[in-house]
């Protein structure tokens, strides 16, 4: 019975986002995308019989993503080609929250796996961009399926069988990643790095024996599968696919990405010198309410039940340095980046499902807890503020992308201290 419910809530979930990508309207660059894939389509199923004319821009812009979906599209009639993209966004966005969620069962267990799809789903700022948002969403679904991928690569490497094949999932992920930007690749850094180091030396998640040479060899066999993936509908770089796509990722350094400003807490500012504080000014205007309480309550939690983790979970401490290397990792990329940044927080939507990881926790504590009169007061309240962001979410539909909490003042006055329907869908 409990299944069943569970069931019913999940598929409500799925037609509510089916719902949200069919009545939304098109962002401002979609109609570009749709015509450089269906250009591509063409070329590609004449097998270069038909004269590629490409757009100035589309070399910049490898597509397997886009053409995929194209191709898929052509099933149906004409007039629903965005709406077909719109809904293979949803299910990419459904996709990748499924996927965050398989990584808190992973490192923690089933019961904050649950609670952290809850959170990510009802994320306004994520779930808003589901629909519309086809290169950053799945920069999103690729970085959390890979690192669920490297967290089974690394525990199961000694299994000759699902070794190669997670080595074949993580190669499609990265070549479909980079084939939405080149630059999506320094996402998984912090990720990989960590993993890495802790299967091969400190072995506290993982205990089994990594080989380096074998390690090595896997890795060559994954970046020559993305290779591949990326440059598969890409005609551009047919010419020479050894040379061009360095050139072409050369040449985006000085392309002149999004726009010359931006509107950050009623302060404008040059998108190639984004502030400092740029993403914790937009977590803590966007995010909900709950969100940040959570935050707040969870270094104080950690300081007075410690024993509670340590006895509920192995190696809490460590597997919490990961989680928060990978919050902290965009601020680093923010000083060091050489392209703009623009659109709130869009090139930064990978990082949302991670976000939700802490939140989870304190409330999987507070449950397991309430016999303490404290931890009832204060699901009480976390549960009222739950309550008024999910009601909230559906009061934006389907444009929960712009939504802004309390600390940023009334809703009313926001176009004044934020870019708002920055990808124009209400227009």
């Amino acid at each position: 019975m409990k299944k069943n419910y569970i069931n019913v809530f999940l598929y409500s979930l799925i037609l509510f986002s089916l719902y949200c990508s069919l009545t939304i309207g098109l962002s401002w660059d979609e109609l570009a995308v749709v015509e450089i894939s269906k250009l591509r389509l063409k070329y590609l199923f004449s097998l270069g019989a038909v004269d590629y004319k490409s757009l100035w821009f589309s070399k910049f812009y490898p597509g397997t993503y886009g053409v995929t979906v194209m191709f898929f599209s052509q099933l149906f009639p004409k007039s629903y080609e965005t709406d077909i993209l719109h809904i293979c966004n949803s299910l990419i966005g459904i996709s990748t929250i499924f996927g965050i969620s398989k990584i808190t069962k992973e490192l923690f267990n089933k019961k904050i796996g649950y609670i952290v799809f809850v959170i990510s789903f009802f994320n306004p700022i994520f779930f808003g961009h589901m629909a519309m948002n086809e290169r950053d969403l799945v920069i999103a679904f690729c970085n959390i399926w890979m690192t669920y991928s490297l967290l089974k690569y690394f525990k199961y490497n000694y299994i000759k069988k699902k070794r190669n094949n997670i080595v074949i999932i993580l190669g499609l992920l990265l070549g479909l990643g980079l084939s939405c930007r080149i630059s999506f690749i320094i996402t998984l850094l912090p990720i990989f790095v960590f993993l890495a180091i802790d299967s091969l030396f400190i072995k506290k998640i993982f205990k089994e024996k990594l080989l380096a040479k074998r390690f090595i060899k896997d890795i060559l066999i994954s970046v020559f599968i993305a290779y591949f993936i990326l440059i598969i509908f890409w005609p551009e770089v047919y010419p020479n696919i050894f040379i061009l796509p360095f050139k072409f990722l050369n040449e985006t350094l000085n392309f002149g990405w999004g726009v010359p400003q931006g509107l950050i807490n009623g302060v404008f500012y040059e998108t190639s010198n984004p502030p400092k504080n740029y993403l914790l000014s937009f977590l803590f205007h966007k995010l909900p309410e709950y969100f940040i309480l959570n935050y707040l309550l969870f270094f104080v939690i950690l300081i007075k039940s410690s024993s509670f983790f340590k006895k509920k979970f192995n190696n809490f401490n460590y597997k919490i340095i990961l989680i928060i290397l990978i919050l902290i990792f965009p601020n680093l990329l923010l000083l060091i980046s050489p392209y703009p940044i623009y659109d709130n927080i869009r090139l930064f939507l990978y990082l949302l499902p991670y976000l939700s990881i802490i939140p989870g926790i304190v409330i999987y504590y507070l449950l397991e807890n309430l016999k303490l009169k404290l931890n009832k007061i204060l699901t009480v309240f976390v549960s009222i503020l739950f309550i008024y962001s999910v009601y909230t979410f559906f009061s934006l539909t389907p444009y929960q992308y712009t939504y802004l909490n309390i600390f940023s003042g009334k809703f009313s006055e926001s176009h004044k201290k934020f870019e708002s329907d920055y990808w124009g869908t209400s227009i």
